[in-house]
């Protein structure tokens, strides 16, 4: 039963919910946090809140988050985090951006649109592959042209 277990999952995701949780033993052992499952909730907020101080991205909060919530539920524990204060800390993660980050991305330019254009000739099989990739680029870059 346990391969199934593991192999329900890809090895990627494997290894970082396995990560997830070496940080949370490493943040539960530096902080005083005794070793008790399931994970009582003022753990999570207190981790979640470390995190943040961290500057840690909202993505890899909320994937380290899904890691522990993957451990309680395969082990069949209470998963503390689903609790309402748990999403609602996350979701102040995302909404603020975390601290002092910036948005990096950059525009599509008509130079850089060129480009990915030119290369679907390369990238694509035949006519109905590029015609798709043409109708996605339209429908998701509309605002582009006007």
């Amino acid at each position: 039963m346990n391969h199934l277990l593991i192999n329900s999952l890809a090895p990627s995701t494997q290894k970082a919910y396995l990560h997830s949780m070496d940080i949370f033993v490493k943040f539960r052992e530096n902080h005083g946090f005794s070793d008790v499952w399931p994970i009582p909730l003022d753990d999570l907020t207190s981790f979640i809140v470390y995190m943040f101080r961290k500057k840690l991205s909202h993505s890899t909060v909320s994937g380290y988050i899904s890691g522990l919530s993957y451990f309680n539920k395969i082990n069949n524990l209470e998963d503390n985090t689903q609790k309402f204060v748990v999403r609602k800390l996350i979701e102040g993660i995302k909404r603020l951006g975390g601290p002092n980050q910036k948005d990096t991305r950059l525009p599509i330019t008509r130079d850089i649109l060129e480009k990915l254009l030119r290369s679907l000739a390369v990238i694509c099989k035949n006519g109905y592959e590029t015609k798709t990739v043409y109708g996605f680029i339209f429908a998701s870059l509309s605002w582009f042209y006007e």
